[in-house]
């Protein structure tokens, strides 16, 4: 199935969850990354429960430092 991550076009197995989807995608995510799935932030204690669907829009948010 196709989800959309961080605007881009992804194809990933179909009925997966959030934990799922980074690991067949080998995304590392920092412990200061922000997930958001449909425009709704996702707590780390969630993903293995939450389930991806066609079209679904995802969205990794990192950081930034500098000034």
């Amino acid at each position: 199935m196709k989800i959309f991550l961080n605007d881009e076009v992804q194809e990933i197995t179909d009925s997966c969850n959030l934990a799922q989807v980074f690991e067949q995608l080998r995304i590392d995510l920092a412990t200061h990354c922000a997930v958001a799935l449909n425009a709704h932030v996702i707590s780390r204690d969630k993903f293995e429960e939450t389930p991806l669907h066609e079209g679904d829009e995802l969205l990794i948010i990192r950081p930034t430092f500098g000034g």
